[in-house]
């Protein structure tokens, strides 16, 4: 991978929640491998999120994988993704290691090698500070409805550079990334998938959209992912980097021209949010369209009227959805947004004072005082290590 003698350290994460210690100790062992290849050293680190792992298992990691280092989650608030992402990230800053990796364990991947060689080479090379790999037929609903519509509405100039802006991994050079999830409004929800790239793009960093071939990506329950939903959109309109790009939301340009059930309540209403939802509950529609309602319509709603929702989102949803109906509910979900936002001519500044504080429900328990409480005990474990 690098014409020089000199080894590159790169420390290599992941965050192991509910996958099994088969797993993550497969994935881990065939990236090693991966490294011994190439003219790199791995440092692997594990972020244990799941306080009911047990020891025998973390045991068992540390006898396979040599020199792993593990960083055990300290709180009971869920979900903590980006939590671990923070604690991996701050590792390599604290042992001065200047690039970082951090890839889901469960993902299924065809070539290793050629993996880790296309998610690290732009980042070793100099010429690129993140990347956000594109993982084009795994994405699902978090892309297709929720990234998608971000970055065309607001961030049009980067439909290149973000492809799939939440494929749940990425590769940076560690002080960027450590810039970030440092701030104090990272969130360490699964809202902190959006301000790594919010963020990035704020400070001007050089990202890139690289594809990798994966075989498959696990797909989480109704509830988890509706709950990405109300995370993503709050750092959304928290980050002060949209009152800047509000401004695209009016040069979108686009019709759906289907005569979608959801798309006729548009018709019949004043494009209040609150009447759409009504009536849209009252329609007879499937799983897939259902996923408009609960990842798009409600998670807006509460934050355009500072209101909190209250029901299940299991029964809701029903069964699981069709990916095959996703790019239509892609389509409309974008027009659905823009014209929401504009009709309630809500100011982009009130959507920010409203995103900061809002929390509870399905905004999950995080908060700007537990957060800065997790990272002073993880600081603390980190130092212990070195």
């Amino acid at each position: 991978m690098s014409g020089e003698n000199q080894i590159i350290k790169v420390v290599w994460g992941c965050c192991w929640f509910n996958e099994t210690t088969d797993t993550v100790e497969h994935f881990m062992l065939s990236v090693i491998r991966s490294f011994k290849t190439k003219n790199l050293e791995i440092v692997p680190v594990i972020f244990v999120a799941n306080l009911d792992i047990k020891e025998e298992e973390i045991l068992r990691l540390r006898k396979s994988l040599d020199n792993v280092v593990l960083l055990k989650n300290q709180f009971n608030i869920y979900p903590n993704k980006n939590y671990g992402i923070f604690s991996i990230v701050t590792y390599a800053h604290e042992k001065h290691l200047e690039y970082v990796a951090i890839v889901d364990p469960d993902w299924s991947i065809n070539e290793c090698d050629e993996f880790v060689e296309t998610i690290l080479q732009p980042i070793l090379s100099d010429k690129v500070d993140l990347i956000i790999p594109n993982i084009g037929s795994s994405a699902g609903r978090d892309n297709k409805l929720i990234g998608s519509s971000i970055i065309n509405l607001f961030y049009p100039d980067y439909k290149n550079n973000i492809v799939t802006p939440f494929p749940g991994s990425f590769s940076a050079v560690t002080e960027k990334i450590f810039s970030i999830v440092n701030s104090d409004y990272y969130h360490f929800d699964w809202g902190g998938e959006w301000d790594i790239i919010s963020y990035s793009i704020s400070n001007n960093y050089l990202i890139k959209s690289i594809d990798v071939n994966l075989v498959n990506v696990r797909h989480r329950k109704n509830s988890s992912k509706v709950q990405d939903a109300y995370q993503m959109w709050r750092a959304v309109f928290s980050n002060y980097d949209i009152i800047k790009r509000f401004h695209y939301l009016s040069e979108y340009n686009a019709s759906f021209e289907e005569d979608h059930p959801v798309y006729k309540a548009f018709l019949r209403t004043s494009n209040n949010i609150s009447e759409i939802i009504a009536i849209a509950n009252e329609l007879v529609l499937n799983s897939t369209e259902k996923q408009l309602l609960y990842m798009i319509l409600h998670p807006l709603s509460c934050i355009i009227n500072n209101t909190l929702y209250d029901y299940d989102v299991i029964d809701c949803l029903g069964d699981p959805y069709d990916k095959n109906l996703l790019e239509d509910i892609q389509r409309l979900a974008i027009i659905c947004i823009k014209r929401i936002l504009e009709d309630s001519h809500i100011s982009v500044e009130r959507l920010h004072d409203t995103a900061k504080i809002i929390t509870g429900g399905n905004f999950g328990n995080w908060t700007i005082e537990s957060t800065q409480r997790a990272r002073k005990k993880m600081l603390e474990q980190i130092k212990a290590l070195l």
